[in-house]
């Protein structure tokens, strides 16, 4: 007889059925039998919720993350050959929002030790030109955002947090996305706050920029319904807004299991050559990314034990070629890492068994390579 041993995923947005599943229907079916899908009380009470949860005063429910960034942008005075200074080394929705506005980006290279934008390179990048940073707080990791408002405020730019993989995540116990003009957030269904489709929001301190985005991810409109300015229809819907709710009550403890996990994995390769993430207290670990020198080996390698690997990210946006700009230098930390990273399974639903076998394969692979350094 032949045993059918399931793989483990590297995210698994379902999960959230196995452990929440009753809530989250009763939420659902709540919003479908009040027949108020769109502009209703589950969005307001969402932006309520997640602006209180980090202690913000305005939060701007939006369609998509991608749309969070693009409003935060142009609610900032971004136009069309203004300069953003961004980072190759993340998700295509950061650099795609920018172009999206006929801004040029500017790419400046990541830390090696918390792949997130190197703020020593900042003064250099900046021209009269430059009107935005958009640092990208990545895999859950913290950007060094003290050091990057010091040099934007001395600049006179506007810092836009992408905060899209780094819910919950602190700095000295300051939540990412209370440092700069606004934090543009994605509610992906593989986020550490995930909704079931498509959502995001933006959350600012600002009362100019929060009525800003109100009217613009509504066609411009103000209070009366008269577009005021060109906007768009960028509206998070209330079945999205009531299943973020519900999340939001488990961020705290989702993003403990998932640095549980961490841990763990991080005892079964201490030691190794394989390079771990830099696991800081404020970490909210949306992905464990490891560096390997023989990562098509070792993707082999897990993938024979079914254990599911990616790689986020394999190819840098600089070197995308609907991305690339004559703003497009070389970028060696950033190419580096795009040559060595891979991401293991990690999100709060892993079963206790799961979590061992990843940690037994890893176990494994240090142990096969010490024999074969030593042999």
């Amino acid at each position: 007889m032949t045993i059918c041993i399931s793989s483990i995923a590297v995210a698994m947005p379902d999960g959230m059925l196995k452990e929440r599943g009753t809530e989250l229907e009763q939420a659902i079916l709540k919003v479908v039998a009040s027949g108020r899908y769109l502009k209703s009380n589950e969005v307001l009470q969402f932006e309520l919720e997640f602006s209180q949860f980090f202690n913000m005063q305005h939060c701007n429910a939006t369609a998509s993350g991608t749309d969070a960034l693009v409003l935060s942008l142009l609610a900032v005075g971004i136009s069309a050959g203004d300069e953003v200074i961004t980072v190759a080394n993340t998700a295509t929705a950061t650099v795609a929002a920018i172009k999206q506005i006929g801004a040029i980006p500017v790419f400046v290279d990541v830390n090696k030790t918390t792949r997130c934008m190197d703020a020593n390179l900042l003064i250099n990048a900046i021209t009269e030109k430059t009107r935005a940073i958009v640092p990208v707080h990545l895999f859950g990791q913290a950007a060094d955002m003290p050091a990057i408002m010091a040099i934007a405020d001395h600049a006179g730019i506007s810092v836009i947090e992408d905060c899209a993989q780094a819910h919950g995540a602190t700095i000295n116990g300051k939540p990412v996305g209370s440092f700069g003009c606004t934090a543009a957030y994605s509610f992906y269904p593989t986020k550490n706050l995930p909704a079931m489709g498509d959502a995001g929001a933006v959350l600012t301190n600002n009362t100019d920029i929060s009525r800003y985005i109100r009217m613009a991810s509504q066609y411009g409109w103000d209070s009366e319904g008269e577009s005021c300015f060109d906007g768009r229809n960028s509206r998070m819907d209330e079945i999205q807004a009531a299943i973020l709710r519900i999340n939001l009550r488990y961020l705290h403890k989702d993003n403990s299991k998932r640095r549980e996990i961490a841990q763990q994995y991080e005892q079964s390769i201490k030691g190794s050559l394989l390079q771990t993430p830099l696991i800081t207290d404020g970490h909210v670990m949306h992905l464990y990314v490891l560096e390997c020198e023989d990562r098509k080996y070792f993707r082999k390698f897990m993938h024979e034990r079914n254990i599911d690997t990616a790689v986020h990210y394999a190819k840098p946006l600089h070197l995308h070629r609907g991305l690339v700009s004559q703003k497009s230098p070389s970028l060696p930390i950033t190419e580096m890492l795009a040559k060595k990273i891979v991401s293991l399974p990690m999100h709060p639903f892993m079963e206790n068994i799961d979590i061992e076998r990843v940690c037994t394969a890893l176990r494994e692979w240090v142990d096969l390579n010490e024999q074969k350094t030593n042999g």
